[in-house]
């Protein structure tokens, strides 16, 4: 990513405000270029998930490219999509950039004053209303998402400079954070300590005074003076609660004096400027995680269709294109199946290895299999093409001792599955043994205008050999 980074570092330092000092900064500082930005990280983590959403749709080559490489053959000689692409970094830094001059004096959308929880729900709410929206998204909404999206990553990213998860952990990250219901981290309380004093003078923090002052394996995070929590006061003793720490923060004068705060990497701004670096790796990571997480990512739970609008993830040098489509097997795995199942797998494979290089790739795969009894049915759903043929060369049959089988409850199953507009491959040899669910099939089938297509005769009985599967 070097050349790329280059071009817009130059231009992050032309878009520099004045701001608080609440967390990294929101683009980069002249004269301070190790300190990295908002901007920065989400350069970067935006970037490395275009490129794992793009290589999970085969629409890059990662062989002995890096992905700036693979980014640049995708834009090819397509300059206009390219730098639609980059504008598109900088309008979500803008909304990030929102929450600092808007609402600076709101503890948990920057994770301090140990508002850690509430900042970790505020992230679900975002993320749970960018799904919700996503369902009925028209091209009015795009922007709205592109918002949340924003809002969402700037407080992800700062939780690993205001909290003390970087002095515990180092660069990992808390995949929960934002996401899952349940943090599986213990905040401490409001009554405990988590601080010792330490010098704030310059000489001594760059002489490492403030680097231990921490003294708890909780989680915790820095008040800062001006916000909607206050730090508690203490008269006297060496401990107290950790401040943020920044020079314009006032509590930082207080016990616990000092801070934690490490969104730069200068002595002069952040005590625990050491772990600046860090710090930095840990958001972009944790940005990447978000957005392009194969089970929890937000590409994934807004569908390839969004995202590419949302992200501008588009070119017009005949690339290509991830289609508005679904491709769905309904497969039959019960005993009878055992002399076709070998073909269906031949076929269904070679199909898919033929469209995820074709212009045509779909949106998503669909795998399920019914058998009996019918809660043997399973369902899975993958992007990636080369998931779906390990699954497919993977089946197997066994069981379903009379002829009729549960097809119609996997045809539902797989049809509710399904994009509009998609065909639905269906491989049995037996009559369904559900026939009330045929009204239900049905309906659903026209609702999304889906076609259903049969690939084997009812022959359960009276075994047959498949010679060849026509897709």
């Amino acid at each position: 990513m070097k050349g790329f980074f280059s071009l817009v570092v130059m231009v992050c330092v032309l878009f520099n405000r004045h701001y608080r000092v609440l967390s990294f900064p929101p683009q980069n500082i002249p004269g301070e270029y190790k300190s990295k930005s908002h901007l920065t990280i989400n350069i970067y983590g935006i970037y490395l998930s275009t490129y794992n959403f793009l290589l999970r749709h085969n629409l890059v080559n990662s062989t002995g490219r890096t992905p700036s490489e693979a980014l640049n053959e995708f834009f090819g000689k397509d300059r206009d999509s390219q730098t639609h692409f980059i504008q598109n970094i900088f309008a979500i830094t803008n909304y990030q950039n929102e929450i600092q001059r808007e609402l600076a004096d709101k503890a948990y959308y920057h994770v301090n004053g140990e508002q850690i929880f509430l900042a970790h729900n505020h992230v679900r709410s975002l993320r749970k209303s960018l799904i919700d929206l996503s369902k009925s998204a028209s091209t009015a909404d795009i922007e709205i998402l592109r918002e949340r999206i924003g809002h969402c990553l700037y407080t992800i990213q700062q939780f690993y400079s205001n909290t003390n998860w970087v002095e515990l952990k180092g660069d990992a990250i808390l995949k929960e954070f934002g996401i899952k219901e349940v943090l599986p981290e213990v905040v401490n309380a409001f009554s405990e300590d988590t601080c010792y004093n330490c010098p704030t003078d310059l000489e001594s923090i760059q002489n490492g005074m403030c680097i231990n002052n921490t003294i708890t394996t909780k989680l915790t995070s820095g008040y800062r003076a001006g916000q909607d929590v206050s730090k508690p006061l203490k008269s006297e003793g060496q401990t107290g609660k950790c401040s943020h720490g920044s020079q314009d923060d006032t509590t930082r004068l207080k016990t616990a004096t000092g801070g934690i705060y490490k969104g730069r990497s200068a002595a002069a701004h952040a005590p625990h400027f050491h772990l600046h670096e860090q710090a930095f790796e840990a958001a972009k990571q944790a940005s990447v995680y978000f957005l392009s997480d194969g089970d929890d990512g937000l590409f994934n739970m807004l569908g390839n269709h969004l995202s590419t609008e949302i992200f501008q993830i588009k070119s017009n040098t005949g690339n290509k294109e991830i289609k508005d489509y679904s491709i769905a097997f309904i497969v039959d795995v019960t005993g009878s199946m055992a002399d076709n199942i070998d073909g269906v797998k031949r076929g269904t494979t070679s199909f898919v290895n033929a469209i995820k290089t074709s212009e045509n790739v779909p949106e998503k795969y669909i795998l399920v299999t019914f058998s009996d009894p019918v809660d043997l049915e399973t369902s899975r759903v993958t992007a990636d093409a080369d998931e779906m043929i390990d699954w497919l060369s993977k089946l197997s049959v066994s069981g379903g001792a009379d002829c009729p089988e549960y097809s119609l409850s996997g045809l539902l199953t797989g049809a509710t599955l399904s994009n509009k507009n998609s065909p639905v491959y269906i491989y049995t040899d037996a009559p369904p043994k559900d026939p009330e669910k045929e009204a239900e099939v049905i309906n659903i089938l026209l609702e999304k205008n889906i076609t259903a297509k049969f690939r084997l005769r009812n022959e359960c009985g009276r075994r047959r050999r498949a010679i060849g599967l026509i897709f």
